[in-house]
């Protein structure tokens, strides 16, 4: 009992050093970048933000990272699903133009009482997720109106651009890389459980009830 005991501390605090690493390694990307780090609290979700903005602006480009480390393997839900790697923040580092934000996921690089796995595996398309971006790109434009945006998403990202373009009227633009764009055909292939509690990639629609 004492050896398992010892087992479970260490793994804990492993996996609380993986987290803190992963961590730094986004702010150390940030700062070198001179990207400024804006936390966006929404209804639902914090949303972590890295912001390179000029005064006088009309157009954002806004990336939206991947999925991160939302598995350990395919059957191992990770705790934390803050990248390893974030893609999407690289990306946006190496964009020259003026006014870019970066956007991460619920639950990565900022961590609170309403995150839990199912926000980063069956509920990663959802509705509160939706609504929490919409509340983001609204807070944005308070600060800025008439602005509108590019959206660039990667991997999982991608269909988060998806949803906020089949439900806003300001996006100029989208791009995806790596982009997994519809996500119930993908279980399909994939013979992995499909996201039950996502809104169906062919009606990407918020709900406002």
């Amino acid at each position: 009992m004492l050896k398992l005991t010892y087992f479970l501390i260490l793994f804990y605090l492993v996996s609380c050093s993986s987290v803190e690493k992963r961590t730094e390694l986004a702010l150390e990307i940030s700062k070198k970048n001179n990207f400024k780090n804006f936390v966006f609290n929404t209804q639902n979700y914090q949303i972590f933000s890295a912001q390179r903005l000029i005064h006088n602006k009309n157009i954002i480009n806004i990336y939206i990272e991947g999925d991160g480390r939302s598995w350990i393997d395919r059957d191992t839900i990770s705790s934390n699903p803050t990248p390893v790697i974030p893609v999407a923040l690289n990306l946006a580092s190496l964009d020259d133009k003026n006014n870019v934000i970066y956007l991460a996921r619920p639950c990565q690089l900022v961590f609170n009482a309403l995150c839990n796995d199912k926000v980063w595996t069956s509920q990663q398309f959802g509705n509160a997720v939706l609504k929490s971006y919409m509340e983001v790109l609204e807070a944005i434009k308070r600060k800025n109106k008439d602005i509108q945006f590019n959206l660039i998403g990667y991997s999982g990202g991608a269909t988060i651009v998806l949803m906020l373009a089949a439900n806003r009227d300001d996006i100029l633009s989208i791009r995806t890389l790596a982009g997994n764009l519809n996500h119930n055909h993908l279980s399909e292939l994939t013979k992995t459980t499909p996201l039950f509690d996502s809104i169906r990639a062919d009606s990407f629609i918020l709900k406002t009830k």
